[in-house]
């Protein structure tokens, strides 16, 4: 499952595939506007990793959010939550480096 999300986010980064990215956000989003699918995929694009690593900072807003809707009052880092070690291996194994 990891590896086959990093050979996505590489397809959806390679230049040569915005075309079919856009007819995909098309189709599976329902919209008929090209121009609002390139928007919509240009917003997309700002918000995709290339590599599959959330900076910790973003995860530990995300974990914090949690905390607070759960009523938890003992502080919970970021490195408690997440392991890339699944996403190390992947991306070793794709040859992907970082």
């Amino acid at each position: 499952m990891v590896r086959a999300t990093l050979r996505g986010l590489q397809f959806v980064w390679d230049k040569q595939n915005h075309e079919t990215v856009t007819n995909v956000l098309m189709k599976e989003w329902k919209v008929s506007d090209r121009k609002l699918a390139g928007e919509m995929f240009r917003h997309v694009d700002r918000i995709l990793t290339k590599d599959g690593y959330v900076k910790p900072e973003s995860v530990q807003v995300l974990v914090d959010l949690a905390r607070e809707n759960a009523k938890v009052t003992r502080p919970v880092s970021a490195a408690e939550v997440v392991d890339y070690g699944f996403l190390d291996k992947a991306r070793k194994e794709l040859g992907i480096v970082r």
